[in-house]
């Protein structure tokens, strides 16, 4: 079993297809994962991958998870304590090749795991409650079978294990920034790199998306005229399911698409870095992506040139020697939430309009569709004020 991606381009969305070994569909595994695996493409990807994992048990042991669910409710403990054993384990092949790193996952995938077989297997005893009439006895004893394994599995979460604390970066720090970023030359970066590793260190700090977003931005999705309930300029983050891409790694978005509204200097450099872009050639200009490769054949910026351009921050200048692309996204949060508490804004509204900036699902509750409009108007009041005091700092130092 493996993954194959399928691009459903009427929804602007990538869903993720298992196959067999001969690379045909699996039916009942291709319906779960095309009805039932939503959010951030990254997010789909880990949980078609955790169903592979799960559905290699079952192979090895011959057996069907389907008949399990919805025949036993896992009431042999011999064949349960198995599952749950391999559940604890990393994933390898059925013919036994083992990884090179220690067997067990850790207690956030292990309940990142355990959170897909509810839903699977919720989905499994609702498709065979869907083929009995309700005269059958098992109509009403799947249901019941069902609700006391989830009760068991559910009792199996582990405590999450606590994060280490990425702090932003402090406002001298952003200064020093704002300064490299006006001699860039003192970085090493020669000319045709400057302006693009200007733009990107602007982008980071000013909207807080993630560097595989950053990577996906293109230029179609760069709104530098057209303004958002008119007032600001801004970018859309999604999935690019329109525009091949030849990079090894391919970023992929573990966030939601959204509009950010950005400040009209950004805007200015977005629309500056474009017109620079015209002096690479042909190639450059075809190419739907924001941030190019300085060389030929002009690829989209690939994640290992987008660490060397952090790298050589770190390595000439101290004061930023643990800057990284997603310290940058802290840095936002942290001055969202000075900006927020200045303007005295409520701690609901403050989750609710970070969770928007952020890409974050809110929590679902049908009278948030009522608030959106609202919610993004104070996006908008919110990063305007930010920006304007971001580029008075940044005049200041």
């Amino acid at each position: 079993m493996k993954l194959r991606t399928v691009n459903m381009k009427q929804y602007n969305e990538r869903k993720y297809l298992i196959v067999d070994e001969r690379g045909l569909p699996i039916p009942r595994l291709c319906e779960f994962t095309l009805t039932h695996l939503y959010g951030a493409e990254k997010t789909q990807e880990n949980n078609a991958n955790h169903l592979i994992h799960i559905e290699r048990w079952a192979a090895m042991l011959k057996v069907d998870l389907a008949e399990i669910v919805a025949g036993t409710g896992f009431a042999d403990t011999g064949l349960y304590q198995s599952f749950l054993k391999h559940l604890e384990h990393r994933s390898y092949d059925i013919n036994g090749a083992r990884p090179l790193r220690p067997d067990i996952v850790s207690p956030d995938y292990f309940n990142q795991r355990l959170d897909l077989v509810l839903v699977y297997f919720q989905f499994l005893a609702d498709k065979a409650i869907s083929k009995r009439r309700n005269t059958d006895p098992l109509f009403s004893q799947i249901p019941e079978m069902m609700r006391r394994l989830q009760v068991k599995l559910v009792k199996l979460r582990r405590p999450k294990t606590a994060p280490g604390r990425i702090l932003g970066l402090s406002l001298v720090q952003q200064a020093t920034l704002y300064d490299i970023m006006e001699i860039p030359s003192s970085l090493g970066w020669n000319k045709s790199t400057q302006l693009r590793n200007k733009l990107i260190l602007r982008l980071l700090l000013e909207t807080g998306i993630r560097k595989s977003e950053l990577l996906s931005l293109t230029t179609s999705n760069c709104h530098t005229s057209k303004l958002v309930h008119g007032v600001y300029p801004f970018i859309l983050t999604q999935q690019n399911i329109e525009h091949n891409d030849p990079r090894n790694r391919v970023p992929r978005e573990k966030t939601v698409g959204r509009i950010i509204p950005i400040s009209f200097p950004l805007a200015s450099l977005i629309d500056e870095y474009k017109q620079a872009r015209k002096s690479l050639g042909d190639s450059a200009m075809k190419s739907p992506y924001l941030l190019l490769s300085t060389t030929k054949p002009h690829n989209p910026l690939s994640i290992a040139a987008l660490d060397d351009i952090f790298s050589s921050i770190k390595n000439k200048i101290l004061e930023l020697s643990d800057i990284h692309p997603h310290k940058l996204r802290h840095t936002l949060f942290e001055n969202i939430d000075r900006m927020l508490t200045k303007m005295g804004i409520d701690a609901a509204q403050q989750k609710k309009i970070k969770n928007n900036v952020g890409g974050w699902k809110y929590n679902s509750d049908s009278s948030l569709i009522y608030e959106t409009g609202s919610i993004m108007e104070q996006c908008n009041l919110v990063l305007n004020q930010l920006h304007a005091e971001m580029e008075l700092h940044r005049k200041i130092s």
